[in-house]
């Protein structure tokens, strides 16, 4: 009777696990965020991005999802150049809350251990902070806010290729290579228009929450 008994409650236990479809978790990542600018002589250099967050997975059926984070998200660019005969750099470092929503589509099959997978999806950013810093000749010569020189809000895509890894009891490893394209033209006043982009590698653990239709 006792072994019957604990057979049943495992039983009731896997299926449970296997039934929700709901997964919540912490993501963290790191990359390269530079600035589009058209109709510039600039040369955009290297720029290290980084975010942290959250993220929540919906499994709507075995091969699709959907998922949504909210994340703290550190962008923005460098652009060097050279003006009258001396070299100039800014560096642009921007500050947004960013809520990325993906659908996703997994490969191969619920039961098993790595799901490889792709997503696509609009992603909007709200500025909260960062410093503009302006140097001539290796030399800083000024600074400013980058809220006043950029606009509070961006918004754009974000495509990933990555794989799932089965860490059991239903938790997840998620990795990606996401990258990101924005639409809006950020810079305040007149110029040339300056769009995000930013690419990197972002790593997180999803626990099950529960089930929902």
């Amino acid at each position: 009777m006792k072994t019957i008994t604990t057979a049943l409650v495992l039983f009731m236990t896997i299926s449970a696990a296997q039934a929700q479809n709901l997964s919540f978790g912490p993501t963290a990542g790191f990359g390269h965020t530079w600035l589009a600018a058209k109709n510039t002589t600039y040369d955009n250099k290297f720029f290290p991005g980084f975010n942290a967050g959250v993220k929540l997975v919906y499994s709507v059926v075995p091969n699709w999802g959907l998922s949504a984070d909210v994340k703290f998200s550190g962008e923005g660019g460098k652009i060097a150049g050279d003006v009258a005969g001396s070299p100039v750099e800014t560096s642009y470092r921007a500050h947004y809350i960013r809520v990325p929503v993906q659908a996703i589509y997994f490969f191969g099959k619920l039961g098993d251990a790595v799901r490889p997978k792709v997503s696509l999806g609009p992603s909007v950013g709200f500025l909260v902070g960062g410093d503009t810093k302006y140097e001539v000749n290796g030399t800083q010569t000024n600074s400013a806010k980058t809220s006043d020189v950029f606009d509070g809000f961006d918004a754009g895509i974000n495509g990933a290729v990555g794989a799932n890894f089965r860490l059991g009891g239903g938790k997840w490893l998620n990795t990606d290579v996401t990258y990101y394209h924005g639409f809006n033209n950020i810079i305040d006043g007149s110029g040339p228009a300056i769009r995000n982009r930013n690419l990197g590698i972002n790593i997180g653990v999803t626990f099950p929450i529960g089930t929902a239709k």
